[in-house]
């Protein structure tokens, strides 16, 4: 019945988005960079920079489709069987077999450049006649990690988000708005009514809408210090929450991860018969790569008991049926339909616990024509709208790093469970929640969308600008890749940098946004004319003490001993059973009277299988044994 501060830091609720990579320096793993372009040659000066893969230019667009080895190995393979069946790969390319290129191999530049850029060609021309449309069609039907980069029309237009009833008309004020709604899809009246935004004093008239509150006064006397204290110590919002974690990589494991760490005990069902990509990916300790042990893995999945399966089993999918009966929540990522096919389908583990609350995490959701694109949050971020966003004004797209609609799922998967877990303790019912990690980008996009709708404008590539700020970008400083990030955000900001810089900053011509935006091109080369001249370090501390908002481009190093972030324990070690520490990155948020707390470092191979067994499912040792010697634990 108390409340309590909920403390959330911005700077700290956007690190998900480098995928751990700035841990590298915590870990010891320089230069670590999972995402780098592979080497390419300048282009003759004066000529177009070529389109970067992962983006192909087709008929009417972009597609977005990685090409190499790594977690896209099959997805490679696969494109160029295809090529070589229609007679479009070139024959030097024929026996070429991306498992057998590794991605170190790919990012050290060690493949011929020759081949590489031959390969670039071949597909950019098979690519080239069709439409978005067509090669989505083509993506599904061959399992390939392609999707088209929407614009805001086409996500108005798609016919997979109509069939979901993903948009909602609202009347404000007389205009009709489309925007973006239901973020998961679960069982009836999950969500309010939409309504438009509120008018200025249109509720003052409503009297007290609000139903009562529940439980006891919000007036009831606090307890005294001391009591509190030992009330915090001993209080665990979801403790006797019990959570299977049959998810993969960042999306479904940060659900689970968000449970473990106010209480639940969450049993990450795991394999080394198919290694969770999230293992192999860095950055490693010593930047020696371990499946065992690496900061992505550990921060995604500390608190949690590890169970190895191997799922091809029947066996195991016998265990997994027993987990479910356990558990209060399972949370899975696989692509829909694979449940099924291994008889573990939702409606089925529900038919036997109807208590149970299955969250399906995947990246179209689990009905509509486009349901089956298979794909990482790269694909996902195509499909929701963020790739056609992301790269220099009037220059094509480049995107934002990463799988970013792995972190945008999540955000809205917890709320969603939350509901649904109050929705049980009320009626007692389960639920099964749909959660389309593209549906939930979207809505990071509703002020793009609404605009598209009403206006017919559509958002593209600003660089880092923005409508209401000028200056408001990136700027080189002195040195190699060294950057800074430089905000006017209204006249009074712009006086004291104009000052600082000096020379034609000064023009009168400058002192209001209007005339600062209309001459954009030359204040920023004026800004970066100035910044280039000096260390990073200096402009940001000159900057800073006159108020105007500055901040390096941070690099991992930056990071690990930024002030800020260690004064809020952002990075935190645990003795890791096999050596050494195992480094993680806490909680986003504090909450001042129940806060997070680590229990264990993330599983490493096995580790609770014996636990898990007999002490979670109650199996003897004879019949644990029987699994192992049956090579079903693994």
């Amino acid at each position: 019945g108390r409340g309590q501060h909920v403390d959330i830091s911005a700077q700290q609720a956007v690190t998900p988005t480098t995928l751990s990579a700035i841990a590298a320096a915590a870990v010891g793993h320089p230069n670590y960079n999972m995402f780098a372009p592979p080497p390419r040659k300048p282009p003759p000066e004066g000529e177009t920079p070529k389109l970067q893969g992962p983006k192909w230019a087709v008929a009417d667009g972009l597609v977005e489709m990685g090409v190499g080895g790594g977690p896209g190995t099959l997805s490679s393979n696969k494109l160029f069987a295809w090529m070589k069946a229609e007679g479009a790969l070139p024959g030097p390319l024929h026996d070429w077999d991306w498992a057998t290129v590794t991605m170190a191999a790919y990012l050290a530049g060690e493949l011929p450049e020759d081949k590489l850029e031959l390969a670039r060609e071949a597909v950019a021309a098979f690519l080239a006649p069709w439409t978005k449309a067509g090669l989505l069609r083509e993506a599904i039907a061959r399992k390939l990690l392609l999707a088209p980069v929407n614009t805001m029309a086409d996500l108005l237009a798609s016919e997979h988000l109509a069939e979901r009833g993903y948009f909602v008309t609202v009347d404000e004020g007389g205009a009709k708005r489309t925007l973006p709604w239901a973020f998961a899809q679960g069982p009836d009246g999950m969500f309010a009514e939409p309504r438009g935004a509120p008018g200025l004093g249109e509720h003052d008239d409503l009297g007290s809408p609000l139903p009562p509150l529940r439980g006891p006064s919000s007036a009831s006397r606090p307890a005294p210090p001391q009591a509190r204290e030992e009330k915090v110590a001993s209080i665990r919002p979801f403790a006797g929450l019990k959570v299977l974690d049959l998810a993969w990589v960042v999306a479904g494991p940060a659900l689970g991860r968000a449970l473990a760490d106010f209480g639940a005990t969450v049993v990450r069902v795991d394999s080394s018969v198919r290694i969770e990509t999230a293992r192999l990916m860095g950055p490693f300790p010593g930047g020696v790569p371990d499946p065992q042990r690496g900061a992505l893995y550990d921060t995604y999945n500390v608190g949690k008991f590890g169970l190895f399966l191997d799922l091809n089993r029947p066996e195991a999918r016998a265990v997994v049926r027993d987990l479910a009966r356990w558990a209060d929540v399972m949370v899975e990522s696989f692509i829909p339909g694979q449940l099924a096919r291994w008889d573990l389908s939702p409606e089925s583990l529900r038919a036997e616990n109807p208590g149970l609350i299955c969250v399906s995490t995947s990246l179209m959701g689990q009905s509509g024509p486009a349901s089956a694109l298979a794909g990482y949050g790269n694909v996902g971020a195509a499909m929701a709208g963020f790739q056609a966003l992301v790269g220099r004004e009037g220059a094509p797209p480049v995107g934002p790093y990463g799988p970013y609609t792995d972190y945008i799922g999540p955000r809205f998967a917890l709320p969603a469970l939350l509901a649904a877990l109050d929705h049980r303790r009320r009626t007692g019912e389960g639920s099964w929640l749909d959660v389309s990690q593209a549906e939930a980008g979207v809505q990071f996009l509703a002020p793009q969308i609404v605009d598209a709708a009403a206006t017919g404008r559509i958002a593209g590539t600003l660089g880092a600008r923005r409508q209401d700020a000028a200056p408001h970008g990136v700027f080189p400083c002195a040195g190699e890749d060294a950057w800074i990030a430089i905000v006017a955000r209204d006249d009074a900001d712009w006086a004291p940098l104009a000052t600082a810089v000096g020379g034609e900053a000064l023009d009168g011509a400058f002192a209001t946004l209007a005339g600062r935006k209309a001459a954009e091109d030359r204040l920023e080369t004026l800004i970066g004319d100035w910044t280039r001249r000096q260390d990073v370090e200096v402009v940001e501390a000159n900057l800073q003490a006159l108020g105007v908002p500055a901040h390096r481009a941070a690099v991992s190093a930056d990071m690990v001993a930024d002030p800020q972030l260690v004064a809020r324990g952002h990075f935190h070690r645990l003795p890791h059973p096999l050596g050494g520490d195992s480094l993680f990155e806490t909680s986003r948020f504090h909450l001042s009277e129940t806060p997070a707390r680590y229990a264990r470092p993330a599983p490493h191979f096995g580790r609770d299988n014996l636990e898990v067994l007999t002490t979670i499912l109650g199996y003897d040792e004879k019949r644990v044994a029987a699994l192992d010697t049956a090579g079903v634990l693994r």
